[in-house]
């Protein structure tokens, strides 16, 4: 071989590594949204199963939600140190063993305490795979990066609940979480063959990072993550009931019509990385912009035979669009802590979940029926878009001041 074809042949081997870390990063990405999400199709099985009521199977939502909030940024604080590679193996390994325990169980507490362990390494393994792909892969590429991971999420949604919810019906939930520690150990073993080890440690002093969210671009960024799933969740979780009880759509085209949302979701969460090359400001005012749009038509058009798929399609594609600027203006502004930031993005964006369903039940319980819903979820990029513009007008404030102060420019 000459040197030339060579030194050709090096980054195409480099790019190839680069593809598969990415690979197997999206695939842990799959087996996280799984495992979060696929209970709700459990919950009827795992109730009769444990001897426990509907309400009481729910806290095995609530309490991941929690466990995911609060567990995230203190697991990331706690493997301050380690290297890159072994906090992620550890990450996935705690996954892994977390749904071993769930599958075990025979008692709706041990369940529960499986949850909350799997839930610990949820938002720390999206902060540390965040972090592994903006080292890896080229600046101009690392956002697409970072979409095509959180569209790990999106999949899971599309294929991995409804196949965990057939091998809970046709095995027992127990098959179900079997599964997910599969597809868990696969990611873990793949990252464990195909990732350098010479990619830095987490900064281990607990003081520093937390200090380095103080910046402005970090607060914002997780205002708006909040804000975005706050509007999401409050009219997304009660779509099928809209199309089945409001739209009356047939029971026949209810699942076409759910993974039409879901294929929609994937390419939204795919070109907003792509959007990223607009500039981090401009996308996220695309992006909520476009959740505006969506909300606005699903309650205006729902009701439409021919139109409602093009809604339901759209919803999917305009709501997740706001997802990689997100992590990037948050990975951007934490530049001496980026794993926690990616971490706590990962809990705001929680923390609006849990908002967000709130709003949307309580609306639901005071009688304001279903096309209330859209309705107030739009109010949620709204307000993002306010708060956006607000940070951009102080941004250039405070630009003009130094610039006043270190060359004596009015402001």
């Amino acid at each position: 071989m000459s040197v030339s074809s060579s030194i050709t042949a090096a980054p195409a081997a480099k790019l190839a590594k680069t593809s598969v870390v990415v690979f197997a990063l999206t695939l842990g990405a799959f087996a996280v949204g799984t495992s979060e999400f696929m209970i709700g199709g459990l919950l009827n099985e795992v109730a009769a199963s444990l001897h426990v009521s509907i309400p009481t199977a729910g806290l095995l939502i609530s309490g991941y939600a929690a466990g995911v909030t609060i567990g995230g940024p203190l697991l990331t604080l706690l493997t301050g140190g380690l290297e890159r590679k072994r906090q992620i193996g550890l990450l996935l390994t705690i996954f892994v063993l977390g749904n071993l325990l769930c599958a075990l169980s025979d008692s709706f507490g041990f369940l529960l305490a499986g949850r909350l362990v799997t839930a610990l390494c949820h938002g720390a393994f999206y902060g540390a795979a965040s972090v592994i792909a903006v080292i890896l892969v080229p600046s101009e590429r690392r956002a697409r990066a970072i979409a095509l991971i959180s569209s790990g999420v999106m999949i899971a949604n599309v294929l991995g609940v409804p196949a965990g919810a057939a091998l809970g019906h046709l095995l027992g939930w127990q098959g179900a979480f079997w599964a997910v520690s599969i597809v868990g150990g696969c990611a873990g073993l793949t990252l464990l063959l195909a990732l350098p080890g010479q990619l830095g440690s987490v900064a281990s002093d607990a003081r520093s990072q937390l200090k380095a969210l103080r910046h402005r671009q970090v607060i914002i960024g997780l205002l708006l993550s909040s804000l975005f799933t706050c509007g999401l969740f409050t009219s997304v979780p009660y779509l099928t009931p809209m199309l089945v009880n409001w739209s009356h759509v047939s029971p026949l085209l209810l699942p076409w019509l759910l993974m039409s949302f879901g294929a929609g979701a994937t390419a939204g969460t795919l070109a907003g990385g792509r959007m990223v090359d607009w500039g981090l400001m401009t996308s996220l005012a695309v992006a909520f912009g476009a959740q505006v749009f969506a909300y606005g038509t699903l309650g205006l058009f729902i009701q439409n035979d021919i139109l409602v798929w093009v809604v339901v399609f759209m919803l999917g594609a305009c709501s997740m669009l706001a997802v990689a600027p997100l992590r990037t203006l948050v990975l951007d502004g934490a530049a001496d802590a980026p794993a926690l930031a990616a971490t706590l993005t990962s809990s705001a964006f929680n923390l609006g979940v849990a908002i967000g369903a709130a709003v949307g039940s309580s609306l639901l319980a005071m009688g304001l029926g279903y096309a209330s819903l859209p309705i107030v979820a739009l109010g949620f990029p709204l307000l993002a878009l306010a708060s956006l513009a607000a940070y951009v007008c102080l941004r250039r404030r405070s630009f003009r001041r130094i610039l006043a102060t270190t060359a004596g420019i009015p402001s």
